[in-house]
């Protein structure tokens, strides 16, 4: 248990998200600091991106394996997909995926609900910008009519403090938006793991902490007019395990 400890705090410490880590393990095993606080820093995952945190942001991520992981495995899927299809990617964060996307010539809409990440975005992808439509707004209530992309592009979202409610607001409007595909990445754990299913599981739990195994993670998007065509694990070093999902919706069939 301690080496195991040592193992992760080191590499937390060089990929420069050992703070972070500290923090959101805090407000997940201290229940009455997480209910204290997640009202008046966590009203909605992504809008605590401001300020300091939103300049410091891709520095710090892009220390991180899971990042570079992550650019790999969109790359895989966005090739086997049509190339000149319209993308929404939300949050649409610094744009680190404009050049997979200007790869396979897509028409690239980004949305954020923070004004400053928007600002990192300009400054750190240049010219690529030039040829995007970037929007600030709540995933929650997309601004968009239905059917207006042909995919939905969603990483580094659901983690931490995004509830179960929010969770499925947030699904529901990828799937009414998307023409046909969606890709987003959620944590999952193994059936044995498992310690709740979508039956009881509270709406203010944080889905990546609530222990839905694969099978209730699949079950989720099918809810919500979703089939997965592939998955693929980003990052297996801790549990639960980070997913990046391929879906189909079903009625575009």
């Amino acid at each position: 248990m301690t080496v195991n400890l040592i193992r992760k705090t080191i590499t937390a410490l060089k990929q420069g998200d050992f703070l972070e880590k500290v923090w959101l393990v805090l407000m997940d095993k201290t229940g009455d600091l997480k209910n204290k606080f997640k009202n008046k820093f966590f009203k909605f995952n992504g809008d605590w991106y401001h300020g300091k945190t939103a300049k410091e942001y891709e520095l710090t991520r892009i220390k991180q394996d899971w990042w570079h992981e992550e650019n790999r495995i969109l790359r895989e899927f966005l090739k086997s997909l049509p190339k000149k299809i319209s993308v929404l990617d939300i949050p649409f964060g610094t744009g680190r995926f404009l050049s997979l996307y200007n790869e396979n010539k897509m028409d690239v809409t980004g949305l954020d609900i923070s004004r400053d990440m928007i600002l990192e975005a300009k400054r750190l992808r240049g010219d690529l910008l030039k040829k995007c439509k970037i929007d600030m707004g709540d995933a929650r209530n997309l601004p968009y009519p239905d059917n207006s992309f042909d995919i939905i592009v969603c990483f580094r979202f659901f983690g931490g403090h995004v509830t179960f409610q929010d969770a499925k607001k947030v699904i529901s409007e990828f799937s009414r938006v998307s023409r046909k595909y969606v890709i987003l990445e959620l944590s999952a754990v193994s059936e044995e793991d498992s310690g709740f299913n979508l039956q009881n599981l509270p709406e203010d739990q944080p889905i990546d902490k609530s222990n839905l195994s694969e099978k209730e993670r699949i079950e989720l998007f099918k809810g919500f007019g979703l089939r997965v065509l592939v998955k693929k694990t980003a990052y297996s070093n801790e549990k639960p395990f980070v997913t990046i999902y391929l879906c189909e919706k079903l009625d575009s069939q």
